[in-house]
């Protein structure tokens, strides 16, 4: 995430940026959206060929601003029923951090071209 490279304080979206990175990987056969050195001066570039689901949520999890980048809480209410309570998003939020490998999972589940706008 821009702030660890910048060696500034950050949070657990720090995490995020990191998933999207990876996202952003499998969707683009391994391909970074920028070098190191270029976070934060050169804009994010999406291809062509992936959903609009995918890339509005990669705007999202690559968001530079840490303040202004998707949340933890979102990110669930994404790729999990909304039936689920707050409570559940902590408790599967730990169990993920622990379990990153099913990270996977959760991305191989959102193929679905979806509407971002209604998870603001």
């Amino acid at each position: 995430a821009p702030q660890v490279l910048n060696g500034e304080k950050y949070t657990s979206k720090c995490d995020i940026w990191s998933i999207g990175i990876i996202f952003y990987q499998l969707l683009t056969g391994g391909n970074f959206p920028w070098y190191p050195h270029e976070v934060g001066k050169k804009a994010l570039k999406l291809p062509e060929n992936i959903s609009t689901f995918s890339k509005d949520l990669l705007k999202k999890m690559l968001e530079i601003e840490e303040k202004n980048r998707i949340g933890w809480d979102q990110l669930m209410h994404i790729f999990f029923p909304p039936f689920l309570k707050p409570q559940h998003f902590d408790k599967l939020r730990s169990w993920l951090h622990k379990n990153p490998k099913y990270i996977r999972l959760v991305f191989k589940a959102s193929k679905y071209d979806f509407n971002m706008s209604s998870f603001h």
